[in-house]
């Protein structure tokens, strides 16, 4: 079929006329007509559209009308034809519902422009195909926007082109009279979208009250019920017993209709007690401000209500987790800006937890628990909103579980120690040990190390445990040192926290432990990570100072993973560098790692300390350490942990293998 051809979309006359410049008398006026019947006859976007797609064909005599539309949460497409062989028709209605014939104007970003083209200059697509292969030559496009956004796209179609000559031509009836009716589709959106926010907020409103009246009645019931008790009359805002009512008929709601999602919200600000200090009436005018603050940035379909001292929001009408997260952010970043008081701006720091109200939660209480769970756990976050997270919250409660077991080990003489061998790679004498502490439960048996000490670090166990065994190490040196004699004992190794390090307690007490048990500083040595050294290395330098005047040498553990400063470890009067266990894996994707491991080993020769490689398990890995230049280390290839006797023995007698032999 070539352009001459009518095609199987014909009219009465035949031969359809091009989409021309301007309008008959007759066409204006029907036009108008339907401007007006679409923006007060229509009682939604949906009906508008469908009633413009086919009064547009009829009265603008194009051949075809299609339309697709997303609002609201609902999307459609409908098209509306005039006459066309079936056979057409289904192919073109097919193709037309894969998506449209070309991309809006702009590119898809919502312009109001109309676009007028021949068919065969748009971007290829099936749509388009198929609506040449049924004879179709024009094409036209209205974006249908509100408030700016994009709503809906309407195509019309006739069998021959617009008419174009080349360079500027004045813009045509049909395109105004196209613009008109695309402004007045999105007038019918906006207005649905104001009237379905108005319907949300009455029925909000009617929700609200009929929950205040149960809530009140059930108050007077039992024999007390004021608007003073369901309210607060600082802030206004409901209390309690309002709130969990709010929530028993949101958890209702959802039980009815699974598509009726809420989640709940406890917020925590931090800052008011400072404020308080100074005047009891200033935190009292701030708390009040925080609460209209957080009831004014809230949608108006959730709630703010009081429990306690604590904001809790109930976000309802959401349908992803995302939709509560944005209101969480949104109150956050309200309650963080500063609230201006009579002599200064003050801010407060907000902490909000939120929980997702699914089908697992029937009654208020757990999920206001949860949300104020995930509220805590905020408090130490770097991220000030926090989702409530089942899995993540019983490790929290296992953890306080452990630490409270953990406050009475020390007493109950839980712990005990054993010791790990520092081989000298040369010859295999036993040149250090490392002091690792063990906990036997009476109840949970031998509790792994990495369960127990990470929790330990985190608390302030961390300084009676650590005194107990700096202690108990110093006493086992001193029988040692009487049971071994003439043999001169290597130093042993303890590991030490910077939050232990840098306690103004540590010195004093390591410095009576050392006399009290009667050893010289020399017969121990302190292992501090890299990364806790390096927090403030000018602090670190000093303490590590008072250590060397003590006697004691200091070696950093984990190093080559801090990434500390070259010039900062020139300043730090260090006796050794400890090769972390990463560095010394000797697969061949981590043959980077073993050139970081020597130049470790040159880097401690260059600044006259010790060096020594932590993890050793395989022949492989001593032997390339050893052709490093590396001179001492430890690891299970050479042992484990062990007890008292059995490291007082390899002392004695150093290390039984033959260290150039294959292992057997």
């Amino acid at each position: 079929m070539n352009e001459s051809d009518s095609g199987p979309f014909e009219n009465d006359v035949g031969q359809r006329a091009a989409p021309g410049s301007e309008l008959s008398a007759w066409q204006r006026g029907q036009f108008a007509r339907l401007a007006i019947d679409v923006a007060n006859g229509s009682g939604t976007l949906t009906e508008a559209i469908r009633l413009a797609l086919h009064e547009t064909t009829e009265i603008m005599d194009w051949s075809a009308a299609h339309a697709r539309w997303e609002f609201a949460g609902e999307s459609g497409i409908d098209w509306h034809v005039r006459q066309g062989s079936e056979e057409d028709l289904a192919a073109l209605g097919k193709a037309l519902g894969r998506g449209p014939v070309a991309e809006w104007n702009d590119g898809g970003k919502g312009s109001a422009l109309v676009l007028m083209e021949a068919l065969m200059v748009l971007p290829e697509t099936r749509a388009r195909e198929a609506a040449s292969a049924a004879g179709l030559r024009g094409y036209a496009s209205l974006p249908v926007l509100a408030a700016g956004k994009p709503v809906a796209l309407l195509e019309l179609f006739a069998t021959v082109a617009p008419p174009r000559s080349g360079g500027p031509v004045r813009r045509s009836e049909v395109c105004d009279a196209l613009e008109v009716l695309a402004a007045q589709l999105g007038l019918v959106a906006t207005r649905e979208r104001m009237k379905g926010a108005v319907r949300t907020a009455a029925a909000h409103a009617r929700r609200q009250m009929t929950e205040l009246e149960e809530a009140r009645s059930r108050l007077d019931r039992g024999g007390g019920g004021s608007d003073a008790a369901l309210y607060d009359e600082r802030t206004g805002l409901p209390r309690s017993e309002v709130l969990r009512d709010r929530i028993r008929q949101a958890i209702r709601r959802r039980q009815r209709s699974p598509r009726d999602m809420f989640a709940v919200m406890v917020a925590e600000l931090e800052g008011l007690e400072r404020v308080r200090e100074e005047s009891e009436q200033a935190a009292e005018d701030l708390w009040v401000a925080a609460g209209r603050r957080l009831a004014g940035s809230t949608r108006p379909a959730d709630s703010v209500a009081l429990d306690g001292e604590r904001f809790v929001m109930i976000v309802e009408g959401i349908r992803a987790f995302d939709e509560a997260l944005a209101v969480a952010d949104r109150v956050e970043k309200e309650l963080r800006r500063p609230f201006p008081m009579t002599h200064d701006d003050v801010r407060l720091d907000t902490r909000i937890g939120i929980v997702f109200a699914g089908p697992a939660y029937d009654e208020p209480d757990s999920l206001l628990a949860d949300a104020a769970a995930a509220a805590r756990r905020a408090r130490g976050a770097r991220e000030r909103v926090q989702v409530f997270d089942r899995a993540a919250e019983e490790n929290h409660v296992q953890r306080q579980k452990l630490q409270a077991e953990l406050s009475g080990a020390v007493e109950r003489q839980e712990f005990f120690l054993e010791y790990q061998p520092i081989v000298a790679l040369p010859d295999g004498r036993i040149t250090g040990l490392e002091t690792f502490v063990r906990w036997r439960h009476p109840e949970l048996g031998l509790v792994p190390p990495d369960q127990f000490i990470p929790v330990a670090a985190t608390s302030p166990l961390i300084h009676d445990i650590g005194f107990w065994i700096i202690e108990h190490t110093c006493e086992q040196i001193s029988l040692w040192r009487d049971r071994l004699a003439p043999i001169a004992l290597p130093p042993v190794g303890i590991n030490v926290t910077g939050r232990q390090l840098f306690n103004e307690i540590f010195l004093p007490n390591v410095r009576d432990i050392l006399e009290r048990t009667g050893i010289k500083g020399r017969q121990i040595r302190f292992d501090v990570s890299e990364g806790d050294l390096m927090q403030d290395a000018g602090k670190a330098a000093s303490v590590l100072d008072r250590l060397q005047g003590m006697g004691i040498q200091v070696a950093i553990d984990d190093f080559g993973t801090g990434y500390s400063s070259l010039s900062l470890l020139h300043e730090l009067p260090v006796g050794a560098l400890k090769i972390d266990r990463s560095f010394v894996s000797h697969r061949r994707e981590r043959l980077r790692k073993w050139g970081v491991a020597r130049t470790i080993v040159e880097l401690a020769r260059i600044l006259e300390v010790e060096v020594i490689a932590e993890g050793i398990e395989t022949r492989e890995q001593f032997l390339t350490l050893k052709k490093a230049g590396c001179a001492q280390a430890q690891g299970f290839f050479f042992s484990g942990p062990v007890g008292p006797e059995k490291a007082e023995a390899l002392v004695r007698d150093g290390y039984p293998l033959d260290l150039e032999a294959p292992r057997r």
